[in-house]
């Protein structure tokens, strides 16, 4: 599983070739990625160029990355900044962001109100020792050794923040001490565990919402955790081990990303997770998401409070923010219940907007029509032990053709014919009925393909549906162009409707939808380090960025994975294969009736 870390450190090499590449180091779960200039100029950052290779980079500019970082997850859920108990009078704080603001100004905004908050609101941090008070070990007390008064003061710290910026006013969130509590790890959509494992985070922010968990009983998930109500996490460790990128840092990562994969796996709406890694000086931000997980360069929380407080504000944001899909909302468990591995609820059609621009609309569904005078599907014999090689209108295959006779209306003409279908959008307030989830992928690199059971009326039938939800490399073509053109094909899927996103930085009401937009750079702009040499670059290893793709087709049966006996898996296979081959030909313009026939097929 794959770490990233985004750093300002570069190696040591000739003024040339550092202002030729000028890359920042990177590391991730998957190894150690270099991120360009043109990455941190992306989010709004312009940086001087150093001529000489040896001259260390400033303490702000190290940790740009992170600060930006931080601002777009906080903008996302304060657009106008977020506001805290005992502010200053309106005139003496900074004015609020412009819309139309740059993620680079927000960012000093927004540094320049939590900095107002350190000052004037009575806080546990102390401006003239520049030190967190709570986390000033008493005299006697040893850190790396005394768990249980570091636990105590990261909990006291953390929930006073959280309660200044009025996150914890609703209820429905609250900070848990967790290192001694086993939470079990559950299978939603695949069998379950003969032995069900379980890890401990340190800390966790436990909650209940309509996007995050059927389970709504707060006092129950708070006793009883599961990742299902586990909106963020943060471990403690020793100062040693977040200082330096060492092998104890190495594990920290690995454990963080465990954790993760596991929300990500029960929480089949979520589409990243941030965490963080504390000691009673250092602080790191990790991120996972579906290219993997990535860490920023360690900050002193004494010496930069701001980057703190930001940092722990993240952790607490709502269900959006913290990267879960809105649009679907689950249907609530029974009052009291522990444990749940049901998926079940309603997902909204609706188009999903662009935050500040009400005006333009980021990503709709289309219900996809058949064209009734549309060119007729290929013809091919249905499959049968016979063989039977007569097609459909009862004459033979042959039938005065020829073998390599082609239809008369060739592949040019066939491009030119009127389409076999039409996209209509979908209107407001349409939604489906999930009933289940099928397909749900257990790793966190990759498509992370969900497949969701769903019941809708389309024409005024009641149909019985799979949405498909996963992240396809924007290099690769759509799955849904493709379908559309198989409408009407026999032995290809039939869609139903799709949703395609639009590449785009910002997020829109239901969370982001672009690798790079939860990022705030394109991952396919860099490259990893090897995994034998840290430090030397792999350019034959690429990322990919990655963006979210829907689409709802007919449900015709469970999971190839699930057929009950061999005979059924080589039908189903069989039939998958026999059906790409009409689609091809289709594609290619050839004569149906020179295709294989089902005995060529079978064989």
């Amino acid at each position: 599983m794959p770490i990233r870390q985004a750093t300002n450190t570069g190696w040591r090499e000739s003024a040339r070739t550092r202002c030729k590449h000028r890359w920042k180091r990177s590391w991730t779960i998957s190894g150690l990625i270099p991120i360009s200039e043109e990455s941190v100029s992306h989010c709004g950052q312009r940086r001087q160029r150093h001529h000489r290779a040896d001259v260390a980079m400033s303490t702000e500019n190290s940790v740009l990355p992170l600060r930006m970082h931080l601002a777009r997850r906080l903008r996302h859920q304060f657009p106008g900044l977020p506001t805290f108990r005992n502010a200053p009078p309106t005139s003496s704080s900074p004015p609020p962001p412009d819309p139309s603001w740059s993620l680079k100004e927000y960012e000093e905004a927004l540094r320049a109100r939590i900095d107002t908050y350190i000052t004037t609101a009575h806080t546990v941090y102390d401006r003239g020792t520049t030190r967190w008070t709570q986390l000033q070990p008493p005299t006697g007390i040893q850190v790396d050794t005394d768990n249980t008064w570091v636990y105590r003061a990261f909990v006291s710290v953390i929930e006073k923040i959280a309660n200044d910026f009025n996150l914890l006013d609703l209820g429905d969130r609250e900070l848990k001490n967790t290192s001694r509590v086993s939470i079990p790890h559950q299978n939603v959509g695949e069998p379950a565990y003969d032995k069900l494992p379980t890890t401990r985070p340190d800390l966790c922010i436990i909650g209940v919402g309509d996007s995050l968990s059927p389970l709504k009983d707060m006092a129950t998930v708070t006793r009883s955790p599961t990742y299902r109500n586990v909106r963020n996490m943060a471990d403690i460790k020793p100062d040693q081990s977040l200082k330096h990128e060492n092998a104890d840092f190495m594990d920290t990562g690995v454990q963080l990303g465990r954790y993760a994969r596991q929300i990500m796996h029960e929480q089949v709406n979520r589409h990243y997770v941030d965490s963080i890694a504390v000691s009673p000086h250092y602080l790191r931000v990790f991120s996972f998401d579906r290219v993997g997980g990535s860490f920023f360069k360690a900050v002193d929380v004494h010496k930069d409070p701001v980057l703190f407080v930001e940092a722990v504000v993240m952790l607490f944001l709502d269900e959006s923010a913290i990267g879960l899909d809105t649009s679907f909302t689950y249907t609530p468990e029974k009052m009291g219940r522990k444990t749940s591995t049901t998926v079940e609820g309603r997902m909204a059609l609706d188009a999903d907007y662009v935050r500040g621009s009400p005006n333009r609309i980021q990503s709709k569904w289309f219900y996809v029509r058949p064209n009734s005078d549309a060119e007729p599907e290929p013809e091919v014999a249905a499959a049968s032990a016979s063989g039977n090689d007569e097609r459909r209108d009862g004459k033979s295959r042959d039938d005065g053709h020829g073998a390599g006779a082609t239809n008369a209306t060739d592949a040019t003409t066939r491009l030119q014919a009127k389409p076999r279908y039409t996209t209509v959008p979908v209107d407001p307030g349409v939604s489906l009925t999930i009933t289940g989830i099928g397909t749900n992928r257990h790793c966190i690199i990759g498509r992370g393909t969900t497949c969701w059971y769903a019941k809708a009326k389309f024409e005024g039938k009641d149909r019985m549906c799979i949405v498909k939800d996963y992240w396809r490399a924007v290099d690769r073509e759509s799955e849904a162009d493709f379908l559309k053109e198989a409408i009407g094909i026999s032995g290809v899927g039939q869609i139903f409707a799709y949703q395609e996103f639009y590449d785009t930085e910002e997020a829109g009401s239901c969370g982001y939808n672009t690798i790079s937009g939860i990022r705030g750079y394109d991952p396919a702009a860099t490259s990893p380090l090897s995994k034998l040499q840290r430090t030397v670059l792999d350019p034959n290893v690429k990322l990919s960025n990655r963006i979210r793709c829907r689409v709802l087709i007919e449900r015709y049966h469970d999971d190839i994975s699930l057929a009950p006996d061999p005979k059924t898996l080589l039908i189903a296979f069989r039939d998958a294969v026999a059906g790409n081959i009409l689609f091809i030909v289709y594609l290619s313009g050839s004569d149906c009736c020179s295709r294989p026939s089902n005995d060529a097929l079978e064989e």
